[in-house]
């Protein structure tokens, strides 16, 4: 049978392919359409995961990662507030070169640039910010809640400072001056602070003889020996020297962040022990000064092993205060003092009779440390120090430590000024490392910093670091709770 078909029908039939057709075209356009990851479903839409999928983009602080989850959290720099975004395999990190990273270089606390999508909360690309600065392996510093000195550069603290510390995000009174940090920022600006090295705690035991003597902390902080002293020191592998009354001993820990050590210091009382110093001050007319006595330096001058309060001045020049300690049985000192017109750092430097001197410029500190040290060769160990079989090998220091009274009665604001720590009730309170008492209990306010220590058996000892302004008002402060061991 023929079957005779009309151009009509022809025409139809032609439409119709034509419009499945288009159909077809348009579906699987939507397929690869950019948008949320592949297990993500909006409506009856498919999207694919790919690099660049994004819709929005952002500077912002990276706050935590959870490897598990797969996400970061980030606070943008813009409205400081906190977002979590999903990463996968198709997102891409580098560094403020563009080179390619992998998700472990990438740190709390860094500024970073990147572009996600919104709808998904899928981060599709992270780079490190080239246009922030970033200050690593910071000693040289004074911090503030406004202001941080680095060596002789002011930089601002942003109010929004992001603080990260070894347990996560923190606050700017749980860094101590001994720890060491990295800050980022824009142009004088700090946003955000990473504690690289934190603190623990030392102190010593069997230590009546060395009260009114000086500890030593890692050859850049002395402090005066208080009975029943408590310490915040450097995380790491230190140096501790503790000397009195010609008798001087030093012993290396190794020191985890937050735990609490001490030392026996019983069998380093002995024999006194003396040095020879012969000074090499410019001008010639500089007078020295040794704990608060007149010496004559056109001889070489006989101390006693430990550290001792150095001040040597000159008319037209500045006078510098610096802390000396002696731990061996000759070295020279060289001092050059900078006139009162000039630029140029005052020159210190030290010349033992034997090698292995060096110069040290560690951190200003906060309250209670030497304003500068040198030291000379120390007794080492647990031995006594009439020992001589157990000197270390001898070395010169030099620190650059704010000098500061010990006690915390001067100095201060208002004769009934004081600070109460009222909490948490029942543990011990240590300021600037001497024990005040059992909170709750208060101390006389000065200007200025305080690091308040807190410290029960059983529990892990916290720090906290107190800027007190100069306001004749008191204070009052209720601290967390302790953490059970």
């Amino acid at each position: 049978m023929r079957i005779i078909t009309s151009k009509k029908s022809i025409l139809k039939k032609n439409i119709l392919i034509i419009a499945v057709s288009l159909l077809a075209l348009c579906l699987g356009a939507c397929a690869m359409k950019p948008g949320p990851s592949g297990n993500n479903n909006l409506g009856t839409e498919f999207y694919m995961s790919a690099p660049g999928n994004y819709d929005s983009a952002d500077t912002a602080i990276v706050i935590s990662k959870d490897v598990a989850n797969s996400t970061v959290t980030f606070m943008t720099l813009s409205i400081y507030k906190k977002y979590t975004l999903n990463f996968d395999g198709a997102t891409t990190f580098y560094d403020k070169y563009g080179q390619a990273l992998s998700f472990a270089q990438i740190s709390e606390g860094d500024i970073v640039n990147l572009n996600f999508m919104k709808s998904s909360k899928r981060l599709n690309s992270l780079q490190l910010s080239s246009d922030a600065f970033v200050l690593s392996g910071l000693e040289d510093y004074e911090l503030g809640s406004r202001k941080m000195m680095i060596g002789k550069e002011e930089y601002a603290v942003s109010g929004d400072v992001v603080i990260i510390g070894p347990g996560g995000q923190a606050e700017l009174m749980d860094i101590n001056d001994v720890d060491v940090l990295t800050v980022q920022g824009f142009g004088h600006t700090i946003n955000s602070i990473i504690i690289d090295r934190s603190h623990g705690y030392l102190r010593l035991e069997n230590d009546s003889f060395f009260v009114g003597g000086f500890i030593e902390v890692d050859n850049s902080k002395v402090y005066q020996i208080q009975d029943e002293m408590l310490l915040a020191i450097p995380s790491g592998d230190i140096e501790v020297t503790v000397s009195h009354l010609g008798c001087i001993g030093t012993e290396r820990l190794s020191v985890e962040a937050g735990k609490e050590y001490s030392i026996d210091v019983s069998g380093w009382q002995g024999e006194a022990k003396k040095g020879s110093i012969v000074f090499i001050v410019s001008p010639d007319d500089a007078k020295v000064l040794i704990d608060g006595k007149q010496v004559d330096i056109s001889a070489p001058v006989e101390l006693e092993y430990g550290i001792h309060q150095m001040n040597i001045s000159a008319k037209g020049y500045k006078t510098i205060s610096k802390y000396l300690k002696v731990g061996s049985s000759s070295a020279n000192i060289d001092v050059t003092l900078e006139k009162e017109n000039a630029k140029q750092e005052t020159s210190v430097s030290t010349n033992s009779t034997v090698s292995d001197n060096h110069i040290i410029t560690p951190p200003p500190s906060v309250p209670n440390v030497s304003e500068n040290i040198i030291t000379s060769p120390t007794v080492s160990g647990n031995a006594t120090p009439s020992t001589s079989g157990n000197q270390i090998p001898e070395s010169s220091t030099v620190s650059n430590n704010t000098a500061t009274d010990n006690s915390l009665d001067i100095i201060s604001t208002d004769e009934r000024a004081r600070v109460y720590i009222d909490g948490p009730a029942g543990v011990e309170v240590y300021v600037d490392g001497t024990y005040i008492g059992v909170a709750p209990t208060s101390f006389k306010k000065k200007e200025g910093f305080a690091v308040v220590t807190l410290r029960k058996e059983g529990y892990s000892t916290r720090s906290y670091t107190l800027e007190l302004d100069n306001i004749s008002a008191d204070e009052h402060y209720s601290f967390a709770e302790l953490t059970q061991l």
